[in-house]
């Protein structure tokens, strides 16, 4: 089971960045433990503490590798930050045991969803034409000589078509999807080209995710799963069995 860091361990923590303990605020646990805080020029800065049971030390340092290196090559992301040792992980000892710590830049904005003034065709088409910029970015990219690095949550080193999908999964269940999927895919070919058999792949990735956000639940409810861990499981098991793609 993944552990979880304290607002005391994260006190630990920040003081590696040279942060103010007193403004540390949790964010939430899903994979890491994440905080912001103060820093010592007075901005907003991310903290995060993750149990290298869920990722290693060596994927959280390819990870910072990867989205420094996309910030350089000019995307929009929220680059790794250093702590005053240079380094950009830290194993710090918790109350739960060992963790990772590791901080990035806090990124201002707001959060888009359904009814607000910014969900529309520009901001489909605008968020599309990031993802592909940073596929264009990463496309080459290894964190040594043989091993591509690219685990971000549910991507889990797959292709692109698996961010593609996982996307396009989070809308296929709105009555205009359809509308939102071309805008989605306008905005990506303004960058790079798309596989003449999209729709096929599309099927199988989205597929694919059900599987592994259902073997992922699975794993994290491992122990002491409540009843209604118990009900969304098999509600997302049934999704399984049920092979519905796009």
């Amino acid at each position: 089971m993944v552990r979880f860091a304290t607002i005391e361990d994260a006190k630990l923590a920040v003081a590696a960045w040279g942060g103010a303990a007193s403004s540390l605020i949790h964010l939430g646990d899903r994979g890491n433990s994440v905080f912001s805080f103060m820093n010592a020029h007075g901005k907003l800065q991310i903290l995060r503490l993750t149990d290298p049971y869920f990722r290693s030390l060596t994927e959280v340092n390819a990870e910072i590798e990867f989205i420094n290196r996309i910030f350089m090559a000019g995307v929009s992301v929220a680059k790794a930050l250093p702590a005053l040792s240079d380094e950009y992980t830290i194993l710090i000892k918790c109350g739960v045991g060992n963790l990772i710590c590791s901080s990035i830049a806090f990124a201002p904005g707001v959060e888009v969803l359904e009814g607000s003034p910014y969900w529309n065709s520009e901001f489909f088409c605008e968020w599309w034409r990031n993802l592909a910029l940073i596929h264009h970015a990463s496309q080459n990219f290894r964190f040594d000589a043989e091993t591509p690095a690219f685990d971000f949550g549910n991507c889990c080193y797959h292709w692109f078509i698996a961010d593609i999908a996982i996307s396009l999964s989070t809308v296929r269940r709105k009555v205009n999807r359809d509308q939102i999927k071309q805008e989605f895919l306008s905005g990506y070919k303004k960058v790079r080209l798309l596989p003449p058999n999209l729709d096929a792949l599309l099927d199988l990735f989205i597929r694919l995710r059900v599987v592994y956000v259902y073997l992922s639940r699975l794993h994290l409810w491992s122990h002491d799963r409540t009843l209604k861990q118990a009900q969304e499981l098999e509600l997302i098991k049934f999704r399984v069995h049920d092979k519905q793609g796009w």
